[in-house]
């Protein structure tokens, strides 16, 4: 039998205490770093511990700092006005652009081209940036299956009232260095009315969920389920590393 490891003892000792409390408190309980508490938690949730890993804020006060941080055009999913330069989703440039950390000497970008911006990413396409440690990654949208409220029905998952599921499934290659983050940690669905919605405590096994790190050069894939209103329509999917970091967008109508 595997011997647990000693700091997921530590945090599981420390939520089974406390019942309910926020990550950076669970953490300093137990000793650790918020940022590794949060993600050994979630793997651990994904492994079938019976705990979930969640986080609240004031809905409208948190639209209101999207708005005053981010430029109109990329909350917005109409596509810039004519004489603006190409939307950050668009999909990139045929000659690569080299690994490096947007905004830095390393980051290469091609100049403007004479033809048509090319359209937005969709299901399939693969775009470039960087993990939330700063390592170049690529990740593909291979599939958006919505609704998928049979899925959960069939793994005995409970859905909220007035509630739907939708599991996105994509693939996630390792740069140079690969990183150690839960690749789709990252990832949210993108409403009709701009609204960013993160995945769900859910794991299904017959949509296996992305494991923890991906290798240099390594190609992984896992399957991210979330739970929407069921009159909500879902317009994109989005990848962001962080809030410094221009997001990866693919339209899904």
């Amino acid at each position: 039998m595997t011997t647990p490891d000693p700091t997921d003892l530590r945090l599981a000792s420390a939520l089974a205490d406390s019942g309910r409390a926020p990550v950076a408190q669970i953490a300093a309980r137990a000793g650790v770093n918020t940022e590794e508490a949060a993600v050994r938690l979630l793997r651990m949730a994904q492994l079938g511990l019976p705990l979930v890993v969640g986080v609240e804020g004031d809905r409208a006060a948190l639209h209101g700092w999207v708005r005053a941080q981010q430029p109109p055009a990329r909350q917005l999913w109409t596509g810039p006005p004519a004489a603006a330069p190409p939307p950050v989703w668009t999909t990139p440039p045929s000659t690569p652009l080299g690994w490096g950390v947007p905004q830095s000497a390393a980051w290469a970008r091609q100049p403007p081209q004479s033809n048509p911006a090319p359209l937005a990413a969709t299901v399939g396409d693969t775009l470039s940036s960087t993990s939330p440690t700063g390592e170049a990654v690529s990740i593909t949208l291979v599939e958006v299956v919505d609704t998928a409220d049979a899925l959960i029905a069939a793994a005995g998952h409970p859905l909220s009232a007035g509630m739907r599921a939708t599991v996105v499934h994509t693939e996630v290659t390792g740069g140079p260095t690969g990183f150690e983050a839960v690749p789709d940690t990252c990832l949210t669905v993108v409403l009709a009315d701009g609204a960013e919605v993160g995945k769900a405590g859910i794991v299904l096994s017959s949509r296996p969920p992305f494991r923890r790190g991906v290798a240099a050069g390594e190609t992984v894939g896992g399957h991210t389920v979330f739970e929407v209103d069921a009159q909500a329509g879902i317009v994109g999917i989005r990848w962001r590393a962080t809030l410094d970091t221009p997001p990866l967008d693919w339209r899904t109508a």
